[in-house]
């Protein structure tokens, strides 16, 4: 009667896996969510996650947007290393796509979940790895472009993961890199 919440068809491949809604306002979806405690946030996070991500199966893994939203959830829902790997999943397709400041973005994004979790030298390697290569390709020719990247500190973390790990391969191309 008063269309305070429309469904609409979803787009693309989602057509068959999902329905969307969208508020009348903005404001009346956020009253809605902060009338929920911080646990009850934290779970409709963690919840929206995992359905998100079955359909991310659905699909074939190749939705960015979509692997973008699980990482977020998962993020909000105090899942840190299930939202690092959906983010370094976006980097790695978004490097494939040329778009490197997202590549960056995201990279900093896996970096920052990581050090919330222990054991995962693997991921921290290949995106430190990633994150150089990336601001390499992008800052090449204007050096101001590099920002306040700490390379030299980057470097020495990756290759202390990459040893770490034992993995020969990553250390090899991680020295490479440096």
């Amino acid at each position: 009667k008063y269309a305070i919440i429309t469904l609409n068809p979803a787009s693309g491949g989602l057509r068959k896996v999902t329905e969307r809604y969208s508020f009348e306002h903005h404001l009346i979806q956020q009253a809605f969510y902060h009338n929920l405690s911080p646990h009850q946030q934290m779970l409709m996070h963690f919840k929206t996650a995992q359905i998100l991500e079955n359909m991310w199966r659905q699909l074939g893994n190749t939705a960015r947007g979509l692997t973008l939203e699980i990482a977020h959830h998962y993020s909000r829902g105090e899942e840190p290393l299930l939202a690092a790997h959906y983010y370094f999943l976006a980097a790695q397709s978004s490097f494939s796509d040329g778009a490197f400041v997202e590549t960056i973005a995201l990279c900093q994004r896996v970096l920052e979940h990581l050090k919330l979790e222990e054991n995962q030298e693997k991921m921290q390697a290949e995106a430190i790895q990633l994150l150089l290569m990336t601001s390499e390709t992008r800052w090449r020719g204007k050096p101001e472009l590099q920002g306040n990247l700490p390379l030299k500190e980057l470097v020495v973390q990756a290759e202390q993961a990459a040893a770490r790990t034992g993995d020969l391969a990553l250390l090899a191309q991680i020295q490479y890199l440096h």
